[in-house]
């Protein structure tokens, strides 16, 4: 389930705003993964705007990027594997052309997802850790959202909150 902070009012979306929030905590994570935005539109039978305006009022970005967002976290996760094939991984993670899994993957983390399951896998070796997906590499940039376990390998870190 996507857990759902209430401190941010809902003005001006037109919609029952008590409605959408109940909407969203019932989707599952895979949901947000596996389903399209037009499919969430009817979800929430609301229009893509409207969709977007809600999650921009909880998430601060829009639904189509928390949803790739969560797709590329999850591949991150998954990648921790060192027998892991990244088109195994690009399927789970809700893509179905692993060309655009390995873009995505190396626009946000700035490497190849085969280069990140090596990196993985070395860090974990030298740092003795028995389970790479257990490795925390440090903090997402959207916070308790997502995963507080994957973000960008230390030597990857950067200011700029896009992970660029």
């Amino acid at each position: 389930m996507v857990k759902v902070e209430h401190s941010t009012p809902l003005s001006g979306l037109g919609r029952d705003d008590n409605l959408m929030v109940r909407t969203l905590e019932s989707i599952s994570a895979d949901d947000m993964l596996t389903l399209s935005i037009a499919q969430l539109t009817w979800r929430f039978d609301c229009s893509e705007r409207t969709l977007n305006r809600f999650f921009h009022a909880h998430f601060g970005i829009s639904a189509r990027a928390l949803r790739t967002e969560m797709r590329l976290q999850k591949g991150a996760t998954l990648l921790r594997n060192p027998t892991a094939t990244v088109i195994d991984v690009a399927k789970q993670c809700g893509y179905k052309q692993v060309g655009q899994f390995s873009a995505a993957f190396y626009r946000r983390f700035g490497m190849r997802p085969g280069q990140w399951r090596d990196t993985a896998a070395t860090r974990s070796s030298a740092t003795g850790a028995e389970n790479p997906q257990k490795a925390s590499w440090g903090k997402s940039p959207l916070g308790d959202i997502l995963s507080p376990n994957v973000s960008l390998p230390r030597e990857h870190e950067t200011d700029d909150p896009r992970g660029r």
